[in-house]
């Protein structure tokens, strides 16, 4: 069952360049993660088969376990079993020639663009917190992050001060990647994607329009497929929660979950803070057509 949004009747006016800029610089930021990213993953299966070529010539070799210290546990799942496990062992030519192979693996892993571009909570900087809210692991990813983008963004900036909406959407961002890294404080793996800082647009847009019908694709593959219309003061609140549920299991499907609702969260506070200083321009919010 596929269930997609794709449209409201939230009329909107003007050119929202605020969200075409946002939507044109993550094009472009995949673009070049794209380019640069290209080949590495068969440079990677290289570099795994020195590895494996060196256990073959020497079975016993092992390697340093400083070696796996700055790297995510997915991949010390993997290469775990390679660490010596007597640190006063002497230094074999095996172990050289295996160190040597790992560090080759581990520096093209590191070198990844999501790696190098994306927010590590368990070793975290500051230009990463910036640089992850553009980088997408997948044309897929970038596209899902678009269109909700599109949707929400449209909005929020007509009927928002166009350094307001930025200012949001860039604060949900901080406010995702701060969610994220409280919950997994020791984590390596990278947090990337716009979604964090979008989720802030979503909790921005059920508070200012909650009765917007959002038009929903479904497809049920051989049945059929359609669209209705669902108000969005139930659609996004279920999101939110189906968030919060996936969250609190310690879901691991690969989505950052607590960044989703840390964005969230600012999202729906920033959008209260705007109704009550009256920094937004009066709207029904009945989505009328158009």
């Amino acid at each position: 069952m596929i269930l997609l949004p794709y449209g409201h009747d939230q009329s909107v006016y003007g050119k929202q360049w605020a969200t075409y800029g946002l939507i044109a610089l993550n094009l472009l930021v995949f673009l070049y993660t794209w380019a640069s990213g290209f080949g590495m993953d068969d440079e990677l299966s290289h570099r795994m088969s020195d590895v494996e070529a060196v256990l073959i010539a020497y079975p016993d070799a092992h390697i340093d376990a400083a070696l796996l210290e700055d790297t995510p546990a997915g991949i010390r799942a993997v290469l775990g079993d390679l660490v010596e496990p007597d640190p006063d062992s002497p230094l074999t030519e095996g172990d050289l020639a295996l160190e040597n192979a790992t560090a080759d693996l581990l520096d093209t892993f590191r070198a990844l663009p999501e790696q190098r571009l994306g927010y590590r909570p368990g070793d975290p900087s500051a230009l990463t917190v910036l640089s992850s809210l553009f980088v997408h692991g997948g044309f897929w990813h970038l596209f899902g992050n678009m269109l909700f983008l599109w949707l929400a963004g449209a909005v929020i900036e007509c009927f928002w001060d166009r350094g307001l909406f930025l200012g949001v959407y860039f604060l949900a961002g901080l406010g995702a990647t701060a969610a994220q890294h409280l919950a997994e404080p020791d984590s390596l793996v990278p947090i990337i994607g716009a979604s964090g800082a979008i989720s802030g647009l979503l909790g921005a847009f059920v508070v200012g329009y909650p009765k917007t019908r959002v038009r929903m694709f479904w497809a049920a593959i051989p049945f059929g497929f359609g669209h209705f219309y669902v108000r969005a003061w139930l659609l996004i609140p279920l999101w939110a929660g189906i968030q919060l549920f996936y969250a609190l299991l310690a879901f691991e499907d690969g989505v950052a979950h607590w960044a989703h609702l840390g964005g969230f969260a600012v999202g729906v506070v920033s959008a209260i803070v705007v109704k009550r200083m009256d920094w937004d321009i009066a709207d029904a919010g009945d989505g009328s057509s158009g």
